[in-house]
């Protein structure tokens, strides 16, 4: 890609003009995200542990990205039907239906799936929208956040990996000072010339082994990638992923297993039972680095039959996704509560959430819960 000029002025008086918005108001928002003042930071806790970082727009920011989504990435090319995340009309039950009855389900995770999808990609799908490169640079500018990345070296990656090195690498170090400082010990028995030109030598040796040291922490970059809490990450992601997709279903269709992604969930399963799971997974994990995004290895999943089958908090063991029995008793104790009147109006509430998942995941579970009649008779 061509490194264009800074200034982006061009690039303004079009996108403002294509998104409906003033000029000035769009310089105003451009140049508080190159700022990194464009969102706000919270955490949510997720449900397997942990926060979850989310950066909200700030209200112009906001509405910019919403115009960017409805009259930019509305029209983009839909994803493959093994993408059931961020798409009208779809759920976390068109992503389990294809698991159901399977005898063999493996689940693995992207790390960082949004912070993945990095600036210079975010410019290349909006290109291939249709975008002149100015134009596609500024809107890549107006949907990333800068963000910390931490990226250890390859020497850090190998101490991580192999204690043995660490030691041999910590006593290799130690050595190379202790030289040091005898070199600095010689020099001072020499005339001034040799003294001099030892001295210098230690000197720069101190300096190689100063820097082996700093190559070996962790370095923190910072570098521009898709916010979660903007409304075009969404889409941005899915964009992102389409090689990914295509690739991962071409392995799947050549091993016998089917493939499904929602958001960072990616599952895979099959009806034989002596499906090759660890080519599978090997395989996955050559093809997501290839593609520019990491597996989380501790969230890999591997479930046979009979044992309990879930992907995306369904139980796909038979022919039709199903809530865990867990749900089912709590919201059951909630609707006995609500009979006596005795269920908080903030718990009613929770309770009115939990009855549109169980409807959406499985009618049949919600009708039974209700009492209500059957109406397939």
């Amino acid at each position: 890609m061509v490194q264009l000029p800074a200034s982006p002025l061009h690039a303004v008086k079009t996108i403002s003009k294509l998104l409906n918005v003033s000029e000035k108001g769009l310089w105003r928002i451009y140049f508080l995200v190159r700022r990194n003042r464009g969102y706000t930071q919270f955490e949510i806790p997720k449900r397997s542990g942990g926060a979850r970082q989310i950066h909200k727009p700030i209200d112009d920011l906001f509405y910019v990205q919403g115009q960017i989504k409805s009259l930019i990435l509305d029209s983009a090319p839909e994803p493959p039907d093994c993408v059931t995340a961020f798409r009208r009309g779809l759920s976390i039950r068109d992503h389990a239906l294809v698991h159901c009855d399977k005898m063999v389900l493996v689940k693995l995770d992207l790390k960082d799936f949004f912070p993945s999808v990095s600036f210079t990609r975010v410019w290349g799908i909006f290109e291939d929208l249709g975008l002149s490169q100015r134009d596609a640079r500024l809107l890549a500018y107006l949907t990333t956040i800068e963000s910390d990345l931490a990226s250890p070296s390859p020497i850090a990656q190998l101490k991580l990996q192999n204690n043995k090195f660490t030691s041999i690498a910590k006593s290799a170090i130690s050595e190379l000072y202790a030289g040091v400082e005898e070199m600095y010990e010689h020099s001072k028995s020499y005339d001034n010339e040799i003294s001099s030109n030892l001295a210098d030598s230690a000197f720069v040796q101190k300096m190689h082994v100063q820097e082996l040291e700093a190559r070996a922490k962790p370095r923190i970059l910072k570098r521009r990638g898709l916010p979660q809490g903007a409304p075009t990450s969404p889409q941005l992601a899915n964009l992102a992923a389409r090689r990914l997709d295509a690739r991962l279903l071409g392995l799947a269709a050549s091993m016998g297993f089917q493939y499904t992604r929602y958001a960072d969930d990616l599952t895979f399963s099959t009806t034989d039972h002596r499906g090759k799971v660890n080519v599978l997974k090997w395989s996955v994990e050559q093809i997501v680095n290839d593609c520019g995004f990491t597996l989380n290895a501790e969230k890999t999943t591997v479930m046979r039959a009979p044992a309990t089958r879930l992907t995306t908090g369904l139980i796909v063991n038979g022919s039709e996704p199903r809530v865990r029995r867990s749900t089912i008793r709590l919201v059951r104790a909630m609707l006995h509560q609500k009979s006596l009147g005795k269920l908080p109006d903030d718990e009613i509430a929770k309770l009115n959430g939990y009855m549109s998942f169980i409807r959406m995941a499985n009618p049949e579970q919600a009708r039974k819960l209700l009492n209500e009649p059957d109406s397939s008779v």
